[in-house]
């Protein structure tokens, strides 16, 4: 079965409160869309990961062994995302220029670009 986070931040969300109505609050949907969301995590997984006994919650042996790992997954997830964007935003400073030898000598090439902080610069001259 593929997850995605948004299962499991729900899942850890109804954890954390044990009431489906203020995780849906603090989660910003309805109680039924998540109500919906915690089934098929569950249909899924082919476990109860919650006990419901009228407006109580208590996680099952199932649902306690998940919260950890559920947690990781989603702080892994959320650093991956972070590192992804950090080398994403350094592609994007990079600096190319070319140019002809004769026009424009090296030594004095990289003088234009140095007050462009933090960004790579690849000089390529042919001649």
């Amino acid at each position: 079965m593929d997850v995605d986070t948004r299962s499991l931040r729900y899942f850890i969300e109804v954890a954390e409160q044990l009431n489906f109505t203020r995780a849906s609050e603090r989660l910003f949907v309805s109680q039924p869309a998540l109500s919906r969301r915690i089934r098929a995590l569950e249909d899924g997984l082919r476990t109860t990961l919650f006990e419901r006994d009228g407006r109580e919650v208590r996680l099952t042996a199932a649902g306690e062994s998940l919260l950890p790992a559920a947690r990781r997954l989603v702080a892994d997830w959320q650093a991956a995302q972070r590192v992804t964007r950090v080398a994403a935003a350094e592609r994007a400073r990079v600096l190319r220029v070319a140019f002809e030898a004769l026009c424009w000598p090296l030594d004095g090439a990289s003088r234009p670009v140095t007050d462009f902080a933090g960004v790579v610069r690849h000089l390529a001259a042919d001649s």
